[in-house]
């Protein structure tokens, strides 16, 4: 009887008899099959396997020595993927269901007859060969599930989830082991309400997508669509599909907005009390100066205490006082009558008239020159103004906004700046500070840049490295948060992966040498000990190695800035 089949398929044999080793060889062999070598006990037979790795092993239940057949089957099986057909004389059900556990491809009963044997090793071989074509395709499958853009889910009849693709549990912002084996509805992390219109969905087979929004532990946040329907091959099962719709929203909010700036970012306690004084600012009509370096972002601030405000119906109009011409900055506020000078062939509207019923925001306004600064003082005092050329006053209802880097109190003691005009542009203040004394903000910021950047460069970049948020957390940020943004989206720029690397980021960034203590102020220092709290999300020892501490000297940094 030739082997046709498996005709060189490689068989270890497991006997202690030594007889009935020699005779399964002989037959083996005769069969044509390749016998790699037989052993009488269970560990010599599990070393013997691991080496040969055969196509399958012949395998008595009863041996010599502590480890019996089926124990040595399990560990065979634990390390390799190869099918065990069962020798023995022993047939009661007790062995029978011990052998089960192991799941073998079969059993010969002894004495065997060779036709007999020959079928149960042909059988293994078809079926294991079966159910890895099986597996393969159940991996391809997977693969495919994984790489697509939506993601997938599957219960089973009884509602637990079997199955969650990657991006499924990305999207979902939970590992797969925290959402398989546990009831759909408990383990989808939606609010009551969208649970409910999914079981209609169940219900009804309706295809219709149902929108949720969910906050990941990092908090942010993320915007599905969701739909359910059967499983085509049994309808008691169901398939979920969510596709992320965030970076469409972000696109669509971006291009509804009158501005190009978006909401103010920040939890540290700075940012707090700006938020406190923007909130008290906006309560009131007075004229209010921001003071805070480059790249803080004072016309975004203005814009905020003018949303707020009960002025937020009229215009917000901006204006770069630095960027006017010293020979035209009264006519480009205050407007000018046609003829008025030379090249002014028709009549104007100044900022001031353009900005009636609103906010008029007046970045640098220590860039004003002397001249214009006597005429804006008349003008916030009288609230009218008066056209070049003409006569005439014109009344205005408009608040002013004023912004600076300067120190206008110098600026007063240089002679660049009217003493009258300061104390009248700051009745209210808001002070903003820079941005290396809110580094706990840098991560959260971070996070909205990256979002941003995948809505409108479409980089499916997700998170920055440990290595780079480390460069940015020791960055004196001369430019601030625009500095940061112009960073991030330059990285952006680079990135070639999911993660965005150290590598990626501004030569200036990456190259420069790590922050201090001894350099560092407290308030700096205790804002990025808080800054890599809020980038591990609390988790202390990873926080440690961000900031390249040892554990001991985080708790004693924590203790003594007062860190919760």
């Amino acid at each position: 009887m030739s082997n046709t089949m498996h005709a060189a398929a490689r068989i270890l044999i497991v006997e202690d008899e030594f007889a009935v080793a020699m005779e399964l060889e002989d037959r083996l062999e005769n069969l044509g099959y390749d016998v790699v070598g037989h052993e009488l006990r269970g560990r010599e037979a599990i070393q013997r396997a691991e080496e040969t790795e055969p196509d399958l092993v012949l395998m008595d239940i009863r041996l010599d020595g502590r480890m019996d057949g089926i124990d040595a089957a399990q560990q065979i099986r634990t390390k390799l993927h190869v099918p065990v057909v069962f020798v023995t004389a022993y047939s009661d059900d007790e062995t029978l269901e011990r052998a089960k556990e192991t799941a073998p491809f079969g059993y010969v009963i002894k004495p065997f007859e060779e036709r007999e044997l020959y079928a149960s090793i042909e059988v293994a071989l078809s079926t294991h060969a079966l159910e890895r074509r099986v597996a393969r395709y159940r991996d391809d499958l997977r693969q495919i599930l994984d790489g697509l853009n939506e993601g997938t889910a599957m219960t089973q009849s009884d509602g637990k989830l079997t199955f969650v693709s990657r991006s499924a549990s990305h999207m979902l912002g939970k590992p797969p082991s925290a959402l398989t084996d546990r009831d759909w509805t408990s383990a989808l992390p939606f609010p009551d309400d969208t649970l409910a219109v999914l079981k209609r969905r169940m219900s009804n087979d309706s295809q219709t997508v149902v929108p949720v929004t969910i906050e990941h532990d990092d908090d942010t946040q993320v915007r599905l669509e969701v739909s359910v329907r059967r499983d085509p091959r049994d309808d008691s099962r169901h398939i979920f599909t969510f596709a992320d719709v965030t970076d469409v929203h972000e696109m669509r909010r971006m291009l509804d907005e009158k501005t190009e700036f978006n909401d103010i970012v920040g939890k540290s306690e700075p940012m707090q009390q700006v938020f406190q004084e923007i909130r008290s600012v906006a309560s009131v009509d007075a004229t209010v100066l921001i003071h805070g370096e480059t790249g803080t972002g004072k016309e975004l601030v203005s814009r905020a205490i003018h949303d707020a405000s009960s002025r937020h119906d009229g215009p917000f109009i901006p204006v770069n006082c630095a960027a006017m011409s010293k020979d035209l900055a009264a006519s480009q506020l205050f407007g000018h009558r046609k003829g008025a000078f030379t090249g002014a062939v028709d009549d104007h509207e100044g900022y001031f008239e353009a900005a009636d019923g609103g906010t008029l925001f007046l970045d640098e306004i220590g860039d004003v020159p002397l001249e214009v600064q006597r005429q804006l003082l008349r003008v916030l005092e009288e609230r009218k103004i008066t056209r070049l050329g003409e006569t005439t006053s014109r009344p205005v209802d408009v608040r002013i906004i004023a912004a600076t880097h300067r120190d206008l109190l110098e600026e007063v003691d240089a002679g660049n700046f009217r003493q009258d005009l300061l104390y009248r542009i700051r009745i209210a203040r808001v002070e903003l500070p820079p941005l290396r004394a809110r580094r706990s903000d840098i991560p959260l910021l971070v996070r909205t840049f990256l979002r941003r950047g995948r809505a409108t460069m479409g980089k499916d970049v997700e998170r920055l490295s440990d290595d780079a948020m480390r460069h940015l957390l020791d960055y004196e940020w001369p430019g601030n948060v625009r500095e940061l943004r112009n960073a991030v989206e330059s990285a952006l720029i680079r990135a070639s992966g999911p993660t965005l690397e150290k590598e990626d980021l501004p030569p200036e960034i990456k190259h420069d040498g790590r922050i201090s203590s001894t350099r560092s102020e407290p308030e700096s220092e205790a804002e990025r000990v808080r800054a890599a709290l809020e980038q591990t999300n609390g988790n202390r020892t990873e926080a440690a190695q961000l900031l390249g501490i040892s554990r001991a000297t985080l708790y004693r940094r924590l203790d003594e800035y007062g860190i919760e």
